[in-house]
């Protein structure tokens, strides 16, 4: 095996080498399975497979890592090991186990820009998630002899989100590293599926109950690991549903002030972050955002563009964000019945932050001709909904038929054209 196989594997073409170790991996632990002998068995599962194991977890190149496709080949001989001496597995597990809640404890202190436990914690879940696709593939947990164990290796799972949510908390969102972990533990489909079923899971959910508690949202908002934690509340949304998040409530009113500063100007101030992790998601796994204008919003940006054109806004382009945002509106349809489609901002919100910049903006055309590339639907309101602006001496004109023609006058594109008529 040491001198023929595995060799081989190692030099298959690159495209070829994954498999190649796979099957490599699955020979090996079939042959040390096969030895009856508890103490020479047990000693050739730590040297020949806990060794790998742990230096794949701790410092194989990435090159070799991804050439060979480790995580699956290991994934592979773990579940053949639990399949054939579910107690051997249980030993080579509770070892990485324990190593790596060790490792997380001394984690928050690393020096600023060392990865060393960001490699360590992708790899180890990219190494659960191969495990967990094995077992599932051949549905272990429903195996008399295995039964145990991948109970015991979900219990260990639990423990590790456990610890590094208690982590967190303990460092008040100063451990950027760790919130990104767990925000990686639910962009991980074979744990987003194991997190919901086993009663092993449980502490894991209570935990992720504390995370997400009123007091600890307020505070994880507005903290170092504000990015990561803003992707948590979304990704909690699409996979739990809209009416279970009370966490995104926070984040809306926390995001989008009635008084004080939204930030619009600072690309790391909450309401930018979450305008842009919001990207490509979907209006149906958000509740609807409070209907009229936010004008505290609406002005801000307004401002914003103002001191662009003025000059005062170096290195920023204000109209990005406006076709970053409006997108981002909610929308009413009408089919049996009226049905609110949520996300950021509302339908009239988004019709003032157009509106508000006058028909006198000489950009106004191709500004919206940006946003209705990213959202057709929303040429449909510009066109059909009424001036939804403050009535004052000082408002902007705005009137639709002055825009169609300024729309017919300046766009040759046939799409804006049907528009018009």
């Amino acid at each position: 095996m040491k001198q023929g196989l595995l060799p081989g594997a190692a030099h298959e073409p690159r495209r070829s080498q994954p498999l190649a170790h796979q099957t490599a991996y699955t020979v090996l632990v079939d042959v040390i399975c096969d030895i009856n002998d508890d103490s020479q068995r047990q000693t050739l599962c730590e040297k020949e497979i806990s060794t790998i194991v742990h230096e794949f977890l701790t410092s194989m190149e990435e090159k070799k890592c991804a050439d060979t496709g480790m995580q699956d080949a290991l994934g592979a001989a773990m579940t053949e090991i639990c399949v054939r001496r579910p107690g051997d597995f249980d030993v080579i597990w509770q070892r990485e186990n324990e190593w790596f809640e060790d490792t997380i404890h001394k984690a928050p202190s690393l020096e600023f820009r060392d990865t060393t436990f960001q490699t360590t914690a992708n790899r180890w879940m990219t190494l659960v998630s191969s495990i967990l696709n094995h077992f599932n593939s051949k549905n272990l947990d429903s195996v008399e002899n295995s039964r145990s164990s991948v109970s015991t290796f979900i219990n260990s799972l639990a423990q590790i989100f456990t610890k590094i949510v208690d982590t967190e908390i303990q460092t008040e969102g100063n451990w950027v590293e760790g919130m990104s972990f767990i925000n990686l533990f639910f962009w991980t489909k074979p744990f987003v599926d194991c997190f919901q079923k086993p009663k092993e899971m449980d502490s894991a959910r209570k935990s992720l109950k504390l995370l997400l508690s009123p007091d600890q949202v307020k505070r994880f908002l507005h903290s170092q690991a504000l990015g990561p934690f803003i992707g948590i509340i979304i990704r909690f949304n699409t996979i739990y549903g809209k009416d279970n998040n009370s966490a995104w409530d926070i984040l809306l009113a926390e995001a989008i002030p009635q008084h004080g500063p939204i930030g619009v100007r600072n690309p790391e101030s909450l309401f930018r972050q979450l305008a842009s992790g919001l990207n490509g998601a979907r209006r149906e796994d958000f509740k609807a955002p409070p209907r009229g204008v936010s004008w505290h919003l609406v002005d801000e940006m307004s401002k914003a563009l103002e001191l662009q054109e003025a000059g005062s806004l170096k290195g920023m382009d204000m109209e990005d964000l406006w076709v970053e945002l409006i997108p981002l509106r909610g929308i009413t349809t009408k089919l049996e019945m009226e049905l609110t489609l949520g996300i950021l901002i509302s339908d009239e919100t988004a019709l003032a932050l157009v509106q508000t910049l006058g028909l006198d903006y000489d950009p106004l055309i191709p500004l919206i001709g940006k946003i209705i590339a990213r959202e057709e639907t929303f040429a449909e309101l510009l066109v059909s909904a009424p001036y939804v602006g403050r009535k004052s001496k000082d408002s902007k004109e705005w009137n639709i038929p002055a825009f169609l023609l300024k729309l017919y006058q300046t766009q040759s594109d046939p799409y804006f054209l049907v528009l018009c008529f």
